[in-house]
């Protein structure tokens, strides 16, 4: 009986990618093709040096990195961060994610 499942990719790690640091998510939009996700990181940048926030203002969000992939890689990226937020508690009590195929 021949063996049908998919052969797994063999994954290279490039160590010359770099690595971006996000704290704020600030969109995600779909084109019909793929999905796009902005991330960002937020910074308290003060007019002179000493100074803190003023009143009423909040720190500045700047784009850090922005993620283009397939709707196949979406789902994926979906199924699998829900599973990891789901084991370490991050998930609310009683959600589920529903990703159509």
């Amino acid at each position: 009986m021949a063996d049908n499942r998919p052969q797994q990719s063999k994954i290279v790690d490039v160590p010359t990618v770099h690595e971006t640091y996000a704290n704020q998510f600030i969109a995600a939009g779909f084109d019909g093709s793929s999905v796009t996700i902005t991330l960002g990181t937020s910074r308290f940048v003060p007019e002179k040096m000493g100074e803190g926030l003023k009143e009423g203002s909040g720190p500045t969000v700047f784009v850090t990195t922005r993620i283009a992939i397939s709707a196949p890689a979406a789902v994926e990226f979906v199924t699998n961060l829900t599973g990891m937020l789901d084991q370490i508690g991050l998930m609310p009590k009683g959600s589920k994610v529903i990703v159509k195929q």
